[in-house]
C-alpha cells in the first residue's frame, strides 16, 4: 500500500493549487481533499435538497459550514452527491477513478459480500484539519 499511496500522491500534483493528504495502512487508502482554490460545497444545492427531502434526511448546513468537512461516497458522486460545486466533483470523480484502477475482488463471503483488495476512503476536510479555500 505504501507504494500505491506514492503513486497516488504523485497523481495528485496534477491538481495545481489543491492540497491533499495521502495516507496508507494495510489494506486502506484515505485521500483527504485539504484546500483548493474554489469552495467544495454548493450551499444553495445544499438548501433545495433540504426543502425536498425528510427532515431525518437534511444536512445540518450550520454543522457542516462550522466544520468544513465531510467524508465522500466514492461509489455514487456523480449521480447523488449533488452538493459539492462542480470543480470539486471534477476532482473527486478523478480521484476515484484513479483509486479504483487497482481494486480486485479477492473473496466472495456470505457476511460480508464482495471483499476487495484494498479500501478507499475519501473526504473533504479532516476533522482535524477542516478544508480550506485558498487565493
Amino acid at each position: 500500500m505504501k507504494q500505491f499511496a506514492k503513486e497516488v500522491r504523485q497523481y495528485l500534483k496534477g491538481f495545481e493549487r489543491c492540497k491533499f493528504s495521502v495516507t496508507s495502512a494495510y489494506n486502506k487508502i484515505n485521500v483527504t481533499v485539504l484546500a483548493a482554490p474554489f469552495e467544495a460545497w454548493d450551499w444553495d444545492a445544499i438548501e433545495e435538497e433540504n426543502k425536498r427531502v425528510e427532515p431525518y434526511s437534511q444536512i445540518n448546513v450550520d454543522s457542516l459550514k462550522e466544520s468544513r468537512n465531510s467524508s465522500v461516497n466514492h461509489f455514487h458522486i456523480e449521480e447523488s452527491e449533488n452538493f459539492y460545486t462542480d470543480e470539486m466533483k471534477k476532482i473527486l470523480v478523478a480521484i476515484t477513478k484513479f483509486l479504483k484502477r487497482d481494486v480486485k475482488i479477492v473473496s466472495e463471503d456470505s457476511d460480508y459480500g464482495s471483499i476487495p483488495n484494498y479500501y478507499i476512503n475519501l473526504s473533504v476536510g479532516n476533522w482535524d484539519k477542516p478544508f480550506e479555500v485558498v487565493a
